[in-house]
């Protein structure tokens, strides 16, 4: 049989089975192993139908020239886009890979998962090489510009160049700076004498003194504006509810008299009391007689309505309790268990555990077919194991076929 290494290898030349197919059936081959079942990657990718029968013998044909060291190369028959088919090389001699390890395209090691991890550019890795990063090749270290010496007349002349630049600079800001000149406070005569007070600096030192104090000043307010300006809060509208005052009691004064009915001017006199009309006559109302016709106690109420039945028992549980369903599930994971340790089919014991189990699982089919058709809310259970059943069957006789059972 073909090893598991060299069938992944092979099955990334030719194309099948496919990347995530592999990854499927070697996730049931572990799960398999756990059971005790060892069987080959190849085999359960047959099994779960990723390859084909005309696939299947193909690895089977390639395993036999690589066992056999067969130095001719290892070709397959593929149909051509005209329609005829043509031979396609899949490796150039069987003898190569007769003894072949899977190792990484990265560090050269060999990879475990039998080189299943690969990158996007179809690389095989290893699982230290899968978690690091890739190697960045380092760029060539900049070397500086070469500056050429100066000579030393063009130092003298750049130093010179700069105090030239220092003092035009110091014209031009004491010029910016500059005041209008003052009014002479001294009376006439006293011209060319000391200032009135002894010890103070002449007015072009002090307004060079005052440059740097005005700049300061200014640079602080232009910062201290532009902090206020971006920090400033939006003022807050305070809304006052206005509760309206209820109206007040009417002014006291007195109330205008009304006007005499008569032409006199005293006021008229109340009419005499008339007579008071008697209230009307209470008329009996009937009381109807009691319904049961006698003068005794009421009858009694009548009884209350019997409680309602206790529902029955649902649809998945009639089929639960149903012999045949049971009998069927029974056989179905029986046959499951003599599928898996039967598959190599290669000895009479495997090849009996293939013929058990299609019995097995013919019998279940017939069982499930005596089940009702309608089954209510307990359908889908049903048709779970009966696709389980159909599908297991299928794959049990194809087994058989391919080892002649």
């Amino acid at each position: 049989m073909l090893d598991d290494a060299l069938f992944v290898n092979l099955a990334r030349k030719t194309g099948y089975p496919s990347q995530e197919e592999l990854l499927r059936c070697r996730a049931t081959q572990i799960a398999w192993a756990r059971d005790g079942n060892t069987i080959s990657l190849l085999e359960v990718c047959f099994a779960q139908g990723a390859l084909s029968d005309k696939q299947f013998q193909r690895y089977e044909r390639w395993a036999k020239q690589i066992a056999a060291a067969d130095a001719g190369p290892i070709t397959q028959t593929v149909a051509s886009p005209s329609g005829a088919e043509e031979t396609q090389v899949i490796h150039d001699s069987a003898a190569e890979l007769k003894n072949y390890k899977p190792r990484c395209d990265r560090c050269g090691k060999e990879t475990d998962e039998l080189g299943l991890r690969e990158t996007l550019d179809r690389k095989k890795i290893c699982a230290e090489c899968f978690v690091k990063p890739p190697p960045r090749t380092p760029s060539a270290p900049k070397t500086p510009a070469a500056v050429a010496p100066m000579s030393p007349s063009g130092s003298a002349a750049r130093k010179k160049g700069v105090v030239n630049l220092l003092k035009s600079s110091g014209e031009r800001l004491a010029a910016l700076v500059r005041r209008s000149p003052r009014r002479d406070k001294n009376p006439p005569g006293t011209a060319g004498r000391s200032p009135a007070h002894p010890g103070s600096a002449p007015p072009e030192e002090a307004s060079s003194k005052l440059v740097p104090l005005v700049a300061l000043a200014l640079g602080l307010l232009a910062v201290g504006g532009g902090l206020w300006f971006f920090t400033r809060d939006e003022p807050v509208k305070v809304s006052k509810k206005i509760t309206p005052k209820p109206p007040g009691p009417p002014a006291a004064g007195p109330l205008p008299a009304p006007p005499p009915l008569h032409g006199g001017g005293s006021p008229a006199t109340p009419p005499p009391p008339g007579p008071v009309s008697s209230p009307p006559p209470v008329v009996p109302v009937p009381v109807p007689p009691p319904l049961h016709g006698g003068g005794g106690p009421d009858p009694e109420p009548p009884p209350p309505p019997p409680p309602p039945a206790p529902p029955g028992p649902s649809d998945l549980d009639r089929l639960n309790a149903d012999p045949n369903f049971n009998d069927a599930k029974e056989g179905y994971a029986r046959a499951e268990e003599l599928y898996k340790t039967g598959f190599a089919g290669k000895t009479e014991t495997e090849k009996q555990r293939l013929r058990d189990a299609r019995k097995l699982l013919e019998k279940a089919r017939t069982l499930l077919d005596k089940l009702p058709q309608d089954l209510g809310d307990a359908a889908e259970t049903f048709d779970q194991l009966s696709a389980k059943v159909n599908s297991l069957l299928h794959d049990v006789e194809k087994r058989q076929g391919a080892t002649g059972n």
